[in-house]
């Protein structure tokens, strides 16, 4: 009776961990910010560029000159 007490303690504490390591945020490079809150501040603090009409130079990529 014993070992089906802590077996079921067992799997209770294993649904448990499952449970919560899944609630974590998603912080897949590991710097310690949500992968979420780095989006929307790349988005929030991206660069906007205005170019007029008669501009002939647009910004390239490097691979370009290469």
């Amino acid at each position: 009776m014993s070992k089906r007490i802590i077996l079921f303690i067992g799997c209770i504490a294993l649904l448990i961990s499952v449970f919560a390591s899944s609630t974590c945020a998603i912080d897949a490079d590991n710097d310690g910010m949500e992968d979420g809150y780095e989006l929307s501040l790349a988005e929030k603090y991206a660069p906007i560029l205005y170019f007029e009409k008669h501009e002939h130079l647009f910004p390239v990529k490097v691979e370009y000159h290469i």
